[in-house]
């Protein structure tokens, strides 16, 4: 079996995908503290050394020992991946942004409450500041309780514009790749594709497709914020459904 990546922002079925293949040596979250605190520095200095990224991921892979990277930060270095493995093989998952947006804050606020206010691990801090520069955890709670305050729109303006952002920048990464696309909501019915894509067995997947489901998720955009998004992302959701119909066939 060939090394595959899964591509896709976090809350958007890695988990799943690494259950799916935990058959055939799938990985979530591998080294998930040490990655993102390279990753997080990559994006966030212009003067990240790019030498030294290749070679944690490399070292990465090589003592992983595994054959799918389910990790839900891969989203954020795919050209560092396609340099060091240029044979390397892609499944991208894309969630719809609304159900995304809602899922993520509730993860975030979740880890928030379960560490407590003054416990909060510096690295996922940092990794916040990857989706929002005007990332807080206070404010992300109140994004949640009242939508329509200022910080709330900031950050609401800011996690829209890294969906947009990143999805539209696989887009453009996955074109010309050994890419099997697959939307986050139709996970459990693509299990036929994922195995001719991944050349194994249909039987040696496993069926448990939600190992991951959202703890304490809060509904909080409203049907004409909701109206908005869907607006403001129907090109990128266009293209990739295109995409997945041609790779399905």
């Amino acid at each position: 079996m060939e090394r595959i990546t899964i591509l896709a922002l976090p809350r958007s079925g890695t988990t799943s995908l690494s259950s799916i293949f935990r058959f055939h040596s799938s990985k979530n979250e591998f080294l998930e503290k040490e990655t993102i605190q390279k990753l997080t520095s990559y994006r966030l200095s212009p003067t990240f050394d790019q030498i030294d990224i290749n070679r944690f991921l490399v070292k990465r892979w090589e003592i992983s020992d595994m054959k799918v990277d389910a990790a839900s930060f891969n989203f954020l270095w795919p050209e560092i991946i396609d340099k060091a493995y240029p044979n390397m093989k892609y499944i991208y998952l894309l969630r719809e942004p609304c159900a995304w947006i809602e899922s993520f804050v509730s993860m975030l606020i979740y880890y928030y409450q379960l560490y407590g206010k003054n416990n909060m691990p510096q690295w996922m801090t940092n990794y916040g500041g990857v989706y929002s520069s005007n990332f807080n955890w206070t404010d992300l709670v109140r994004l949640a309780e009242d939508p329509s305050c200022k910080t709330s729109q900031l950050i609401f303006s800011d996690l829209l514009n890294v969906w947009i952002k990143e999805n539209s920048a696989l887009l453009k990464f996955c074109n010309n790749k050994r890419v099997c696309y697959v939307e986050t909501a139709l996970i459990s019915n693509s299990m036929a594709r994922l195995a001719s894509f991944a050349e194994v067995l249909d039987s040696t997947l496993c069926l448990e497709t939600h190992a991951n489901k959202g703890k304490s998720k809060q509904y909080f955009l409203s049907d004409e914020r909701k109206k908005y998004i869907l607006h403001q992302t129907t090109k990128i959701v266009r293209e990739f459904k295109k995409r997945a119909d041609e790779n399905s066939g």
